[in-house]
């Protein structure tokens, strides 16, 4: 052989790793190996938790959602609208009453008639947003205690507008209530002047008085008087 094929054969075999070399190269990259993987397996876990975490909340998001539709919320506006209609026709039959007493009663149903009108533009809005937060259930974790507050919101809104009903009820009852009695104090008002005009044709016709005339006019004065002390 040979010298620059030797020398050639001795360089060459320098530059091979020796055997502890080798070893400690494949200890390391096994260390390597092991740290990757068990990096990977806790993002793996992560990522499961994560998902099944999303997957709850969805559930839960959805049956929500499916309670929310049973309330049928859109009848209910239909409902309060038709209720609206009934209170302007009242409204238009009350604006024809010649009772002065009867004024704060069509303010009163004007004032409900906005309220009405009002929470049904709220309720609307909200079966809007709950149709938005419907697409994007699964992508918006934070939006589950959005739907449940504005559930409670249209149940309070709810219960806010039947209590005023019922008030707004009662009141126009006792108005209503008042202006028969009203009434019936003008028709004896009435009578009581036609007994007047009779006395005085009475009178006029003779000179002596008419006692029993006289006595009837008393008693029915006495009988006003007596009703409108008790009523007012």
């Amino acid at each position: 052989m040979q010298k620059s094929q030797l020398i050639r054969v001795l360089s060459d075999s320098n530059k091979c790793p020796t055997p502890f070399q080798m070893s400690r190269q494949l200890s390391q990259e096994t260390l390597t190996g092991f740290t990757q993987c068990l990096t990977n397996d806790r993002e793996h876990v992560r990522l499961t938790r994560q998902v099944n975490q999303l997957k709850k909340e969805n559930e839960i998001l959805q049956i929500k959602i499916k309670q929310l539709e049973q309330q049928d919320f859109k009848t209910k506006i239909v409902s309060l609208e038709q209720k609206n209609k009934q209170l302007e026709i009242q409204l238009d039959a009350y604006k024809k009453l010649p009772i002065d007493q009867i004024t704060s009663l069509i303010d009163d149903n004007e004032r409900l008639t906005n309220m009405v009108e009002n929470q049904s533009n709220k309720i609307k809005q909200l079966l809007t947003q709950i149709d938005e937060l419907k697409e994007t259930s699964f992508q918006n974790e934070g939006k589950n205690d959005l739907i449940i507050a504005m559930i409670q919101e249209l149940e309070n809104q709810r219960l806010y507008v039947q209590d005023e009903h019922k008030k707004q009820k009662t009141l126009n009852q006792e108005k209503q209530i008042l202006y028969i009695e009203l009434q019936i104090a003008k028709q004896q008002i009435k009578e009581l002047n036609q007994a007047i005009e009779k006395i005085k044709m009475q009178n006029l016709e003779s000179s002596e008085p008419c006692d029993v005339l006289h006595q009837d006019y008393l008693k029915s004065n006495d009988a006003v008087l007596n009703f409108l002390k008790q009523q007012y």
